[in-house]
């Protein structure tokens, strides 16, 4: 080879471009040591870890305060909020009282042994004038709420010697010495041979409604009543003036406003008159009215 040729070579063999080494080789983790690992890859792990303890601990403190809430919920404080819609018979504090006592048995320190039918049947045992009772446990609240229904007094009733307080449906209640804060009621005298007794009906409450009316018509008409009287006959109510020697016979089954729109008429049209039934003036036949 000449030296021409010797010289190519050697060019030729210094321009030929060298290998690059593998990338691996200079991205491996922990190359050349074994058992040495990364210090942001120690980093990330004990994040984690932390990460990990702090959710669980969340979690179970979650759990906590939900079985809290859940037992708090279910726990009943022996005091009561009270509706009464009247209170004719006995006070707000009479009431409040029985009922708080009555929460304070083992048995209705929760909601899920309460018994709703003991109290309501307790109530309704101490206070006869109660017609319904009803007990509302609320989700959240500690505090029970309790609704009575009454039906208001109405009049006394004498039968057989004994005085009843007879309520708005017809109902004698308890006898009239058990309530002491009712006064300034109409009294009416039952002739009519009917056994009456506590927490029975006695009357109905159109009945009842009837002998209002009568009553406040006779009150706004100046007419003071002597008495009121359930006599033998069936649906037949007896009326009797102070002022005036009859008496009038209304029938309890019928119209109120008409009967006593004919008494009022006929007594005022006596009194024009300067006459007066001997014994009684019946308005009990609408239209019609007879007296002897």
């Amino acid at each position: 080879m000449d030296k021409k040729d010797t010289n190519r070579a050697r060019t030729r063999t210094a321009a030929a471009p060298r290998k690059r080494p593998p990338t691996s080789n200079y991205y491996r983790s922990g190359a050349g040591s074994v058992g040495e690992g990364s210090p942001f890859e120690q980093k990330v792990k004990t994040v984690n870890k932390l990460s990990k303890f702090w959710v669980r601990t969340l979690d179970v403190l979650l759990v906590l305060l939900l079985l809290y809430l859940l037992i708090h919920s279910l726990i009943l404080k022996p005091k009561a909020r009270v509706v009464v819609n009247d209170t004719s018979y006995h006070s707000m504090v009479n009431y409040q009282d029985s009922i708080n006592n009555y929460l304070g048995a083992l048995r209705n320190h929760n909601k899920i042994t309460f018994s709703e039918n003991g109290v309501v049947n307790a109530l309704k045992r101490d206070y006869p004038e109660i017609t319904a009772a009803a007990v509302e446990l609320p989700v959240f609240s500690q505090s029970p709420v309790v609704r009575l229904q009454i039906a208001a007094p109405s009049f006394f009733l004498s039968s057989a010697d004994k005085e009843y307080l007879v309520d708005a449906s017809g109902r004698a209640v308890a006898y009239a010495s058990q309530y002491p804060l009712v006064k300034n009621l109409p009294q009416i005298i039952d002739q009519s041979g009917y056994e009456v007794s506590r927490g029975k009906q006695v009357l109905s409450s159109r009945d009842v409604s009837f002998i209002k009316n009568l009553v406040e018509h006779s009150n706004s008409s100046g007419i003071k009543l002597q008495s009121l009287i359930l006599p033998s006959s069936p649906e037949e109510l007896d009326l009797r003036a102070a002022d005036k020697s009859y008496f009038v016979k209304f029938y309890l089954g019928g119209d109120s406003d008409l009967q006593i729109g004919q008494f009022l008429a006929s007594r005022h049209e006596f009194a024009q008159k300067g006459t007066n039934p001997e014994q009684y003036l019946d308005v009990r036949v609408s239209g019609k009215i007879f007296y002897k």
